[in-house]
């Protein structure tokens, strides 16, 4: 599959038939060098989603914050605020919530060696 990129070909259509294009060149998500405050996480969220689906999300939201040893924590976000939910002891945050609503799962150590089957080849086959 080829892949054009917009820009580049705005650039050649303007040097080989002379036409013109206005080109932003500023991204649309400007890179974030700070995490956003669980305040904007909050006032982004509720201008995001419907009413009823922000105050089930905040109220889960505020359970969590009082569980003993869970910790939240805002990112920078590549387009949009997100919520991290991890383990004080770990330091780790697999769970996450976006302002949109979707929430997601990290995955650590992708990397590592999966576990010696429990089984035998030829009844994880018939499994």
């Amino acid at each position: 599959m080829k892949i054009l990129e917009l820009k580049a070909v705005c650039k050649k259509l303007a040097a080989e038939k002379g036409l013109r294009f206005i080109v932003e060149d500023k991204s649309k998500h400007p890179e974030r060098k700070v995490p956003y405050t669980f305040e904007e996480f909050k006032e982004t969220l509720k201008r995001k989603v419907e009413e009823r689906d922000f105050k089930i999300l905040w109220n889960f939201i505020e359970e969590t914050r009082k569980l003993d040893g869970v910790e939240l924590q805002t990112g920078i976000g590549e387009k949009v605020p997100t919520l991290g939910i991890g383990f004080k002891k770990f330091g780790v945050f697999p769970l996450g919530i976006e302002v949109g609503g979707r929430a997601y799962i990290a995955y650590y150590n992708v990397n590592i060696k999966p576990p010696k089957p429990l089984l035998p080849a030829d009844l994880t086959e018939k499994v």
